[in-house]
């Protein structure tokens, strides 16, 4: 006699019922297995659709990324002013006088030297800007400065830097420059006072500070260009006490400038009313921001990146020397500069 088991299975019914008891602790673990593998599989398409912050339809939760701690290097480096307004370090750099070199983001670095990634993503950008006399600002001017802010763009003016390398000057170089962009036929202003233009002499905003004075020039302007300015202090400082009507600097050198404490803030839209927060102790108002950034970036020379294992700006805290940095004072209190260095990468200085 026959019958069927559970699986529909043929069954001998005279088999000893002890067969049938002997398999039941097969299938328990049989079972134990397969609800092992389903909750595995489960968790991994669980992380999987965090990770894609909740693609395919789903209503999971985006995953949040925090960045680790940063290390913190074992001996505190130390920095070193050098002389001029953009305490250019490349004669430094190769004297071996300086380890790391602080540079602008509109500076060249020619062969032979690293900029170290900023791996942590950490940089704000500064804007190059043109700072007016508050009582200066009226449309007719705004809209000359305008004009030139718009047209300039971070290469274009890369391209200009290097024209300096030929012997041109930067008044040669504006003039090509706005007649390529035909910026040399403004409507003339009725009655246009005197402007005295500024700067720091640097090569990227003494070409930006003729530019503007150039076009306002063809605008009737009686302009006129003051003598570079140590730093962006002091420009500023002579703009307070009315010695100069515009300074050509960017957001953090204004704030710098201004005797207030820097934070530029990372989206665009806010960049001038921070800037001009800080301004107004000097009645100075900004106008007219370009895209062109001129905040820092660290460059080392090839050998020391090769010697030392550098790529990044992470890489300084495993540095096992007290490598010796070098630039502008303003790098002390620029959040692209020694600040960022000491918050989001965790460096020591001796200061």
């Amino acid at each position: 006699m026959t019958s069927s088991d559970e699986n529909g299975n043929a069954a001998v019914a005279d088999e000893p019922t002890v067969r049938s008891r002997a398999k039941q602790p097969e299938r328990s673990r049989a079972t134990t297995v397969v609800a092992a593998v389903v909750v595995v599989a489960v968790v991994a398409i669980a992380v999987a659709l965090l990770t894609r912050g909740g693609d395919g339809g789903g209503s999971a939760a985006k995953a949040t990324t925090t960045l680790p701690a940063p290390k913190s290097n074992r001996t505190p480096f130390s920095f070193k002013t050098l002389p001029g307004a953009a305490g250019d370090p490349f004669d430094a750099l190769k004297k071996g006088s300086v380890d790391v070199g602080v540079v602008r983001a509109t500076q060249k670095v020619p062969p032979g030297y690293t900029v170290l990634r900023d791996d942590r993503k950490q940089e704000v950008a500064s804007p190059l800007m043109p700072v007016v006399r508050s009582d200066l600002v009226f449309p007719e001017l705004e809209t000359s400065l305008v004009d030139v802010s718009d047209a300039l763009k971070a290469k274009d003016l890369a391209a200009l830097v290097d024209l300096g390398a030929t012997g041109l000057k930067p008044a040669q170089i504006a003039a090509g420059w706005l007649k390529s962009h035909d910026l040399l036929s403004p409507a003339k202003v009725d009655a246009a006072g005197p402007v005295r233009i500024g700067s720091t002499g640097e090569p990227d905003v003494s070409i930006v500070a003729q530019a503007y004075g150039q076009q306002l020039a063809a605008a009737t302007f009686d302009v006129t260009y003051n003598p570079a300015y140590a730093d962006d202090a002091a420009a500023v400082a002579a703009l307070g006490r009315r010695e100069v009507d515009i300074v050509v600097t960017d957001a953090a050198g204004a704030i710098i400038g201004s005797g207030g404490t820097v934070v530029v803030p990372k989206k665009q839209g806010q960049v001038v009313k921070v800037v001009n927060q800080a301004l107004t102790g000097v009645k100075g108002t900004a106008l007219a921001l370009t895209t062109i950034d001129r905040s820092t970036r660290f460059v080392v020379t090839t050998e020391t990146a090769d010697r030392l294992h550098l790529a990044s700006l992470s890489d300084l805290a495993d540095a096992n020397e007290a490598l010796v940095f070098g630039g502008p004072d303003r790098c002390l209190a620029d959040p692209s500069c020694l600040p960022l260095l000491q918050t989001f990468y965790g460096l020591g200085f001796k200061l």
